[in-house]
């Protein structure tokens, strides 16, 4: 398409990047046809199987930060009374809980296979439910644990959620008002010398969509470190609540993952050197990131465990994405740019099961040379003439192939965090006036990249085909094998790539219920 295609290079000193649409990676996977007017034959497959009676939307666990979930795109897609925020207290608050148990939450919870699990498992599911009734409305406050769901805390779980599943709006569900000069600081908008009054300009839709905006997400928040305990925590409750897949786009500190690449996988050996350093894990916490380990595994195989593969552009993969094997249900997601080449911070490995869309990087090693031209900054002059060889900005169409020094400057948009908190952050402190009008609709939106954003698409769309009926639910290697079709993996030419025309066509009366799926 060549809207989404980048000029040559700007001017330089005048910083010009040539526009895009913020929903090129749609078109890119192959979810939508036509980005103007958000044609969607996958689109169409999940809404019409889930008109059917009985039929329910997919639920995908997000574990990560705390998600703002009262975005406008967001609202509708993420499951509030289910969220569960453990980084308040040790089994969990609930930041929204509803009235009423949901009914995810009630019924006999399941045994986990991983024997050394089911002391872990007693401990959440006993806890649950009386949280649960201690957080609802109404409760009295000397019981309530408050959750440290902040939007301080928020933008990387918004983001993520936003690629993942957020909701278009039409063009009458917002309303935008402005121009709108700085106010006398701490003085409200529109009032004070100099200023302007806030005047309506009108209704305005926020034409924004993940790639599957028919799901449910349920956001599980941890810390920015997590323990093992809390790990298994998150993953017993999204098994608990019934997910479909699991989103896990962070690198955990796992002493089993630092010691693995050099010793052979053998955890025996990390405890013996890191008694001998005098540094390390008690042998308790050493138990616990094994019990983590084991319980992933065991949980990969049913529901797919969608991971980063990594932004340090090393050979080896951030754990846990580094478990990824053919038996197993763990999706190793690496990144690729619009160009479609390798972006400049992925993980390069044979075992990253699939790349998907992300934005991109400027590299000097004796590995890679990519520049960004389009830069303000950039002045060819600062180098010799060898070394700018090959380098350029995406070509336009006809004009050749994107070489390995080829830079896009096509990234990722996603959902944001409205204020100063997010990723974009906004002058203003609030940012809706007193009858909901907003004030700055820039700042709900940001750019996003690295394998993260390419792991959130990767969900999405693994989201959509179970949606869709295309797949089914419940077998974690054959939804992997379904998004990276045969053939090895080849970092050099970021393939497989994530494409919905990979995957089978639904039939053509796909299950509409749980028991139907699991038949």
């Amino acid at each position: 398409m060549a809207e989404l295609q980048l000029t040559p290079s700007g001017t330089r000193g005048e910083g010009r990047y040539p526009a895009f649409h913020a929903l090129w990676h749609l078109c890119t996977i192959g979810v939508v046809q036509d980005v103007t007017t958000f044609a969607s034959s996958a689109w169409d497959l999940a809404e019409r199987r889930l008109d059917r009676p009985g039929s329910r939307p997919t639920l995908v666990a997000m574990i990560d930060t705390s998600v703002a979930g009262g975005h406008p795109n967001l609202k509708d897609a993420v499951a509030q009374d289910l969220a569960l925020d453990l980084f308040s207290a040790e089994l969990g608050a609930f930041p929204t809980p509803a009235a009423t148990l949901p009914p995810e939450l009630s019924g006999p919870p399941p045994t986990p296979a991983t024997a050394k699990a089911l002391p872990f498992a007693d401990r959440l599911f006993a806890g649950l439910a009386a949280r649960y009734a201690a957080d609802r409305p109404g409760a009295p406050d000397p019981s309530r644990v408050f959750p440290a769901t902040r939007a301080s805390f928020s933008a990387h779980g918004t983001a993520m959620a936003g690629l993942i599943g957020a909701r278009p709006l039409g063009a009458d569900a917002v309303q935008v008002v402005g121009p709108v000069l700085l106010p006398v600081p701490g003085t409200p908008p529109g009032t004070g010398p100099g200023a302007v009054p806030v005047t309506p300009q009108g209704a305005s839709g926020f034409a924004y969509a993940g790639v599957d905006p028919y799901c449910r997400i349920v956001p599980i928040s941890t810390n920015f470190e997590p323990e093992a305990e809390q790990l298994i925590f998150a993953l017993l409750y999204a098994w608990r609540i019934g997910a479909d897949l699991i989103v896990l786009a962070r690198e955990v500190s796992s002493p089993l993952a630092t010691v693995a690449p050099v010793t052979g996988e053998d955890p025996d050996l990390a405890t013996r050197l890191m008694a001998r350093l005098g540094v390390g894990f008690r042998p308790d916490e050493l138990d616990a990131w094994t019990v983590f380990e084991a319980l992933l595994l065991e949980i990969s195989r049913k529901i797919p465990v969608v991971c980063a593969a990594g932004n340090s552009a090393e050979d080896h993969l951030a754990y846990p994405a580094s478990l990824a094997r053919p038996d197993n249900g763990i999706i190793a997601v690496g990144a690729h740019s619009s160009t479609g080449q390798p972006a400049a911070f992925t993980c390069g490995h044979k075992d990253v099961s699939v790349y998907a869309p992300s934005g991109d990087g400027e590299r000097l090693d004796l590995a890679m040379t990519r520049v960004d031209t389009d830069s303000a900054g950039y002045q060819s002059t600062d180098q010799s003439v060898d070394y700018l060889a090959g380098l350029g900005a995406v070509p336009l169409p006809g004009g050749g192939a994107a070489t390995a020094a080829t830079y896009s400057s096509l990234d990722i948009v996603s959902t944001d965090v409205p204020g100063r908190a997010g990723y974009n952050s906004s002058v203003f402190t609030g940012l809706a006036t007193s009858t909901g009008a907003i004030l700055d609709y820039r700042s709900y939106y940001c750019r996003f990249s690295g394998t993260s954003a390419a792991t959130a698409i990767t969900a999405g769309l693994l989201s959509l085909a179970y949606s869709s009926g295309a797949l089914k639910p419940g077998d974690g290697p054959a939804a992997k094998k379904a998004l990276r079709g045969a053939g090895a993996t080849n970092p050099a030419a970021a393939t497989p790539k994530l494409d919905w025309s990979r995957l089978p066509r639904p039939p053509a009366h796909p299950p509409t219920s749980r028991q139907e799926v699991d038949a």
